[in-house]
């Protein structure tokens, strides 16, 4: 199955950051495992592991620590951005991601003409969340 790719953002710190964090905590664990760490030393930023992109060059001058993330279907769960500052200052940001299967329906537009829209989507439910929403 092809997967696309998701942004997991992690911007508006508002202290002079040193160091992020990424971290993944998956629905069947409490621990949390640590999937991307830079310090400010590291430029450009770039992710430690084939599956973490971040999403700007310049991450630290601009504060922006946002991930791009191509997740299969065992990459739900829970992501953690702890960004760290000087005097132990902490700006932590949670987000829910939901990976679910999809499908990719035809529709015959014209008797002579056909096209391809592909979409993906699954039956709502009571209860149901977006597929990535952000923890408060």
């Amino acid at each position: 199955m092809d997967s696309t790719e998701v942004l997991l953002p992690c911007s508006n710190v508002s202290f002079q950051p040193v160091a992020v964090s990424w971290l993944r905590r998956n629905s069947s664990s409490e621990n949390k495992h640590l999937i991307s760490r830079i310090d400010n030393a590291s430029l450009p930023c770039q992710g430690n592991t084939d599956k973490v992109t971040f999403n700007r060059a310049d991450c630290f001058q601009t504060r922006d620590f946002s991930i791009l993330l191509t997740p299969t279907l065992r990459d739900g769960g829970s992501y953690y951005c702890e960004v760290r500052g000087q005097a132990e200052t902490v700006y932590i940001r949670g987000i829910e991601l939901l990976v679910f299967r999809g499908k990719a329906p035809s529709f015959q537009v014209t008797p002579a003409h056909s096209t391809d829209h592909s979409c993906f989507w699954r039956a709502r439910r009571k209860g149901d969340v977006p597929a990535a929403s952000v923890i408060r």
